[in-house]
């Protein structure tokens, strides 16, 4: 799987501005700095991942008091209007710029995973195990192993 080949500015500032209108543009976090790291963790994904978190699974980020992925749908609206939010705490970008990035992407993962979509949790570990396993396949295993909450290489990671 390629990662997102960026062959100028002008392709890097079109790919963070369609991030943040795709993915951010319901949230209004406390800290402002996750205007800048989840466009910057996604613009990382292989542009067919990215579309689809974006396109089909209709993602947005939500904050909220712990780092997760939702499923939500509002009765009033048609199931069309059904998004899955990727929920982060207001104390992630209290971070280490590994860590931020990894949870990131390791939050995005479930989304992409379906885990969102799971009836049936009774085996977490192995959900969380998956999300790092995609974590891996985007590049993000150097990031992975200094947040010191892997779950593929166990905890901490060094």
């Amino acid at each position: 799987m390629e990662v997102n080949t960026i062959n100028s500015i002008e392709e890097r500032k079109d790919l963070l501005g369609e991030i943040n209108d795709q993915l951010l543009s319901g949230c209004f976090p406390a800290d402002m700095k996750m205007y800048y790291w989840i466009p910057y963790t996604l613009s990382r994904l292989p542009r067919e991942d990215l579309d689809y978190i974006m396109y089909d699974l209709r993602a947005e980020v939500t904050q909220i008091c712990f780092n997760t992925v939702v499923k939500l749908h509002f009765p009033a609206q048609p199931l069309e209007e059904e998004r899955i939010h990727v929920c982060f705490t207001s104390d992630l970008c209290k971070c280490s710029k590994s860590k931020i990035v990894y949870i990131i992407a390791h939050e995005f993962a479930h989304a992409f995973l379906g885990h969102h979509s799971m009836m049936s949790f009774e085996n977490p570990h192995a959900l969380e195990i998956a999300a790092d396993e995609q974590v891996i396949k985007w590049g993000f295993e150097k990031e992975l192993k200094k947040s010191g909450i892997s779950y593929i290489y166990g905890k901490p990671a060094k």
